[in-house]
């Protein structure tokens, strides 16, 4: 690892190393010649840690003895929310507008109330045990252009929320603290028609939504820029996207329809390979995606 600070024993590292964890900026610290010294992976990493200690002048060591301690940062939960979303206002804005809309959604898919038939591909109106919906056609020449991107806002239940904002927090920020929030917003807009379309396409009904075919696009994103772009600090797991393409064909084989959980394979597909194609373009596309830098 790269030395990136050197100080005294008696400053507080704390308020730089919480900063450095919620950049995600892997670290260690350990103490040499008397002095407290911060080590990061590389050189970049290293004008980071420099950038952030220059930002916040350092206070005299006396100045953190005792009880009544100054730090750098404010402390609190506030002042880190405030601070996060500066980073990625888009990657929580999208988390945000999915866990507002489920209350008004019906616990279960087959609970179609107005708030759920106003946000799928096309509206469907129940019958008993039976559904009625137009064709997309139909409803696209209707002026209804708005159901290409809501069906990724739509959960069916608790676990579907929190699996797919989990996966969107940890893609989401990737693109945006590299490249911004405008790239990701372009991201969804992408992709979620795409994925939306898809399950259209080979699903039986209109009943489906959730991010899951725009988490898959962003990683289709970033395995395909962060193979053809590779000065670009993602730092993506190797292990990951190999993980959840193994779990989107086991999926595929049919294996949770007899414990009734039905999967949009179509959308986590169709989603995988637009997020490809898109990142495909941006990777070559000349100028295509400023690196605003290490996130």
């Amino acid at each position: 690892m790269r030395e990136a600070l050197r100080v005294g024993k008696g400053v507080d590292l704390r308020p730089l190393c919480d900063q450095l964890r919620r950049e995600g900026v892997p670290y260690r610290v350990y103490e040499a010649g008397g002095d407290q010294c911060l080590a990061v992976a590389d050189e970049a990493m290293a004008n980071r840690v420099r950038a952030l200690w220059a930002a916040a002048p350092p206070l005299a060591p006396a100045a953190f003895r005792g009880a009544g301690r100054t730090t750098l940062w404010p402390v609190g939960l506030g002042p880190a929310l405030i601070a996060q979303f500066q980073r990625t206002p888009v990657t929580l804005v999208l988390g945000g507008l999915c866990l507002l809309l489920y209350p008004f959604l019906g616990n279960t898919a087959e609970t179609v109330g107005p708030v759920l038939s106003a946000l799928l591909i096309v509206p469907v109106v129940p019958h008993g045990n039976l559904i009625a919906f137009p064709s997309l056609s139909a409803t696209l020449e209707a002026g209804h252009l708005w159901r290409l991107w809501t069906p990724a806002l739509v959960h069916f239940s608790a676990l579907h929320l929190v699996f797919n904002g989990l996966w969107l927090w940890e893609f989401g920020r990737r693109i945006e603290g590299q490249e911004g929030g405008g790239r990701l917003l372009e991201g969804f807009l992408l992709l979620a028609p795409a994925s939306a379309l898809a399950q259209y396409a080979v699903g039986d009904h209109p009943l489906f939504g959730g991010l899951s075919g725009v988490v898959y696009g962003l990683l289709g994103y970033l395995v395909v820029v962060q193979r053809l772009r590779p000065q670009r600090a993602y730092r993506l797991p190797p292990a990951l996207p190999v993980l959840l393409i193994g779990l989107l064909a086991l999926m595929a084989t049919g294996v949770t329809e007899p414990f009734g959980l039905a999967v949009a394979n179509g959308a986590h597909l169709g989603g995988l390979v637009a997020g490809g194609c898109w990142g495909l373009v941006r990777a070559l596309w000349p100028g295509g995606g400023a690196w605003r830098g290490a996130a």
